[in-house]
């Protein structure tokens, strides 16, 4: 076959396709973009934490605390132009994170709750975003002797994370967040200024209505 026909024969192909096109606007294409991420949903996630446990004492002592996670969320998502979006998110996790220190002392931690504000960039159907929000997070020390306290802690957090649509309502999203909960003291035989550094990466879903 020549390289004519070639040509001839792949715009006979375009030619329903050109037409089809023609018939879309601009704003049609950016309504449905809108429409995607504009409104409420939810759903949940799963992820990986690496947390650092730390003994707020004269040296400072850390335990390494790591452990999976689970949890659900819901939120709001307002698209303010045609790619910038400011949304609203409420989370809570329930994770296992526990380990013994070099003082024979067992530090925990077992679920927190928080918001976030999210101001994502979107593509159509994918977005990139920051976070950035806080909470409570739960801690409990146990000294094996007999002695044990449980506190809650405050904590901020930030993070990155991109999103994209799978089908019209589902999405899928990746995240990286850092969080920092702030010391409280623990009473045992000897107080204990306790505090909590935590990385975590994780996968969600949600639905969007």
């Amino acid at each position: 076959m020549s390289i004519m026909r070639l040509f001839a024969s792949a715009a006979l192909l375009c030619l329903p396709l050109t037409a089809h096109a023609a018939d879309i606007s601009p704003n049609d294409y950016v309504d449905q973009s809108f429409a995607a991420w504009q409104g409420f949903y939810i759903g949940a996630h799963t992820g990986l934490n690496h947390s650092v446990a730390v003994d707020n004492s004269v040296p400072p002592i850390e335990t390494i605390l790591n452990g999976g996670s689970i949890g659900g969320h819901i939120g709001y998502n307002e698209q303010v132009s045609n790619h910038l979006l400011l949304g609203l998110e409420f989370e809570a996790n329930l994770f296992e994170l526990e380990e013994v220190s070099s003082q024979n002392t067992t530090i925990s931690s077992n679920w927190n709750v928080g918001g976030s504000a999210r101001l994502g960039y979107t593509f159509d159907w994918f977005m990139a975003y920051a976070k950035l929000g806080g909470g409570i997070q739960n801690g409990h020390i146990d000294n094996n002797a007999g002695k044990a306290d449980s506190n809650n802690h405050f904590y901020w957090m930030a993070g990155l994370g991109v999103e994209a649509f799978v089908t019209n309502n589902l999405s899928l999203r990746l995240e990286y967040l850092h969080s920092e909960a702030g010391p409280e003291t623990y009473v045992l035989n000897s107080n204990y200024q306790g505090s909590f550094k935590t990385d975590a990466i994780r996968l969600a879903t949600s639905y969007h209505f």
